[in-house]
């Protein structure tokens, strides 16, 4: 669901020299809204038409993750640090988590728009999930505190596989086309926090589920 102010890049090629990019925000009526009820930009300008007859949009997101590299192409950076809000559960033994959306990376592409049309841009899922369960044994006395949880990848060799830091990404073909960096990392660091602030316990029994978001590559 789209969040109250949530911020998407928006570039095209096709319009106007100077006001090619912009950076537009998102306005929804509810919590449980997949759909835009308006883009408004963020800034004195935003995209604006030129000459051309039509013209091809790409836009991410988050927007203050990504930058335009050049015709449908964005550089984009994986947090290596993400950080989740746990909802103590009100009843029951398994807590609520909610992952850190800044690392959620999503595209979308529109070609071939008429001079002057709406454009209509559907994002699609960009970020490999890595979901799991963290649960405390049995054993615990009283209760576990967890202060951070890494993560690394290696491939069947053993080698390290780049998986948070900065990637590219080419929008213009019929699949995204995501190609490393110069600075990467194989590992994901995860800091769990209450809503008060404090980090995620869990007392003996009690489990939650965690996601890490990473680079979609092999």
């Amino acid at each position: 669901y789209w969040v109250q102010d949530d911020q998407v890049l928006v570039t095209s090629p096709d319009c106007m020299t100077g006001r090619q990019t912009g950076t537009y925000k998102i306005s929804v009526n509810t919590e449980s809204q997949n759909y835009a009820n308006s883009m408004t930009k963020v800034g004195d300008a935003g995209v604006q038409w030129g000459d051309a007859a039509t013209a091809d949009f790409y836009s991410v997101y988050p927007a203050d993750k990504a930058s335009v590299l050049s015709e449908g192409n964005f550089k984009l950076t994986m947090p290596e640090v993400q950080r989740m809000i746990v909802e103590a559960p009100k009843s029951g033994n398994v807590l609520k988590c909610y992952p850190d959306m800044d690392a959620c990376f999503m595209t979308a592409k529109t070609t071939g728009v008429a001079n002057g049309s709406d454009v209509l841009l559907h994002y699609m899922p960009l970020s490999t999930a890595v979901r799991f369960t963290l649960t405390a044994s049995s054993q615990v006395a009283n209760s576990i505190t967890v202060t951070q949880i890494k993560l690394k990848a290696y491939d069947a060799s053993g080698t390290a596989m780049p998986i948070t830091g900065d990637f590219t990404i080419d929008l213009t073909g019929n699949s995204p086309v995501v190609t490393k960096g110069v600075n990467t990392s194989n590992e994901v660091v995860l800091y769990s926090y209450f809503e008060n602030g404090a980090y995620l316990t869990l007392t003996s029994g009690q489990s939650v589920e965690l996601n890490a978001f990473l680079i979609p590559l092999d």
